[in-house]
């Protein structure tokens, strides 16, 4: 089986003044997309045996779910399923069973695998299957889900009107830009982001963010970073370095659906990246790189852990 999938585009998401704000766009008019919830590019092998790595050497810090409400959980990857078929058609497809054409495989509601006669990566495949076949069936749904895509997932809940109830009820998160998925279970909004570099903005705006996130949208978000060429970064697993001489622009791509019947919503995070040397080359944004470096806090650089650019 032969799949042609397209190359791996990275926006340049920089401002000349950089703020930490909760800015959300309709997902129809995403200003550096195509509007899909989910990307499937030539990459998709990368991210898989990424994931792959990390599921297996420590899934305690990537599949995390509290276990009070199982059935709204099951229900929330049961759509998440029909949501990446909807989204990516050609790859995809759900009617009861969730089947992967790229890896050929299949999963059914009782967390049944079943091969499918063809397989865009066999040797992939083979991987994949041999670690999903040593899990229970909870576990094998998220993990499929999981390697199905080079997006990161996380459901929140809504439990109630009051103003910061919401929570990270699962988290499917491999490929973390410096933080831990182990931290951040059952934590509010507020709590997993008080110890981003001024916040004051994002923070203030959390009922508001919850709400839109929980009831409306599709949403998408772009932030950027600079960072290793490393996928996975989780600092408890990888120490804390200062960056490379050469490092990679590290965008992450964040979308967001609701599930309002449910009190929840679906928060998914793709990472792109390049050398930032790559990224500059292009006209204009090195200059507005260097403003942006200009505007930031020296909070702000520290968290960031940047350099001011020679």
């Amino acid at each position: 089986m032969r799949t042609e999938l397209p190359v791996a585009n990275v926006p340049f998401v920089t401002a000349e003044t950089f703020e930490i704000k909760a800015d959300l766009f309709k997902l129809e008019a995403d200003p550096h997309g195509s509007g899909s919830l989910f990307c499937v590019d030539a990459e998709y092998p990368k991210f898989v045996l990424a994931k792959l790595e990390q599921l297996n050497k420590h899934p305690q810090h990537c599949r995390l779910y509290l276990q009070d409400h199982p059935e709204a959980l099951t229900t929330c990857l049961r759509r998440t399923a029909q949501l990446i078929a909807d989204d990516q058609p050609e790859h995809f497809d759900f009617r009861g069973t969730f089947k992967n054409r790229l890896l050929g495989l299949s999963i059914d509601g009782d967390g049944e695998l079943e091969p499918l006669p063809e397989s865009a990566f066999p040797e992939l495949r083979k991987g994949v299957l041999e670690h999903l076949l040593a899990l229970p069936p909870l576990d094998r749904l998220c993990d499929f889900l999981a390697l199905s895509l080079q997006e990161d997932l996380i459901v929140t809940h809504k439990p109630d009107s009051s103003l910061k109830s919401d929570r990270a009820e699962m988290l499917l998160a491999c490929l973390p830009s410096r933080w831990d998925p182990a931290e951040k279970l059952g934590q509010d909004f507020g709590s997993i982001h008080a110890p981003v570099a001024d916040n004051a903005a994002l923070l203030k705006a959390q009922p508001q963010l919850i709400k839109a996130m929980t009831f409306k949208g599709p949403f998408v978000r772009y932030n950027w970073s600079l960072s290793s060429s490393a996928l996975a970064q989780n600092p408890v697993l990888v120490p804390e370095t200062e960056l490379p001489e050469q490092p990679y622009y590290r965008v992450e791509r964040q979308t967001f659906f609701p599930f309002p019947d449910l009190n929840r919503s679906l928060f998914a995070i793709r990472i792109l990246q390049v050398p930032l040397e790559e990224m500059l080359e292009l006209p204009g944004h090195a200059d507005t790189f260097r403003k942006a470096i200009q505007s930031m806090s020296p909070a702000l650089k520290r968290y960031k852990r940047i350099r001011l650019l020679k």
